[in-house]
């Protein structure tokens, strides 16, 4: 695949000369607006800005807490993401994304990660040092595999729809605040859920169509608030057994 080259240029709004005065009484919104496509900004151009912003820390200074890069065509991540600590929101979603540097746990406030569309085989473990990561989409990737220690205890929103998955890590009934799971369009299977999932006594919707489940898993049936569970597309063409 073609890989997009950015040009090192200053932040825009912000250039590194004006760093320290600009970017002192920005609000969250003034900064999330000036990280956005600005009026006759190409999208690589807009790339090239917030990739040298990140370099040389005049991103990180704004404080800024939303960052929507979806569909800008990129293929890595700079190191320097990480110094962004102030981000909440981040969606890199329809982007040729495989891998992430593993600086990138330095996103200590982050709680939503979009990577919808992207190019992921496996979750990045560095995903797993995220702390206050609430909501994790890898909708529609290629993935193949959960690892042990990816998904952070603090998720309760966790999206694996569209994927290649056949089994689900332990670690994953580790997010006892879980709420909504949904993993339709995979290739699970009743040995693939582990038994810890159990230990989600908060989840409200548990989306399991389309994979090879042959039964509904008992803790599911027992489950005290569970009020959604789709499980069509699955093996069996009769009822479900229990």
């Amino acid at each position: 695949e073609h890989r997009r080259h950015v040009p090192e240029v200053s932040l825009g709004r912000i250039t590194p000369s004006r760093a320290s005065s600009s970017s002192a009484g920005m609000t969250p919104d003034e900064a999330n607006a000036a990280a956005a496509l600005q009026p006759g900004e190409t999208v690589d151009a807009r790339v090239a800005r917030l990739f040298a912003g990140m370099r040389d820390g005049t991103l990180a200074a704004t404080g800024l807490t939303r960052l929507d890069l979806s569909g800008c065509a990129i293929d890595r991540l700079p190191d320097e993401i990480a110094t962004c600590a102030s981000l909440e929101f981040l969606s890199l979603g329809k982007n040729p994304l495989r891998s992430l540097p593993e600086t990138f746990h330095g996103l200590v406030n982050l709680r939503v990660l979009f990577f919808l569309g992207c190019h992921f085989t496996e979750v990045p473990v560095v995903i797993g040092r995220l702390p206050r990561l609430f909501m994790l989409s890898f909708k529609a990737n290629k993935l193949e595999r959960v690892p042990e220690g990816s998904i952070p205890k603090s998720v309760c929103w966790l999206i694996l729809s569209d994927n290649r998955l056949a089994a689900l890590p332990r670690c994953v009934g580790e997010c006892v605040g879980m709420r909504k799971l949904l993993l339709a369009g995979n290739r699970l299977t009743n040995e693939g859920l582990p038994e810890t999932m159990q230990n989600m006594r908060h989840l409200e919707l548990v989306r399991l169509a389309d994979n090879r489940l042959e039964k509904i898993p008992e803790w599911l049936l027992r489950h005290p608030k569970l009020a959604w569970l789709p499980l069509a597309a699955n093996p069996p063409t009769g009822p479900f057994s229990a």
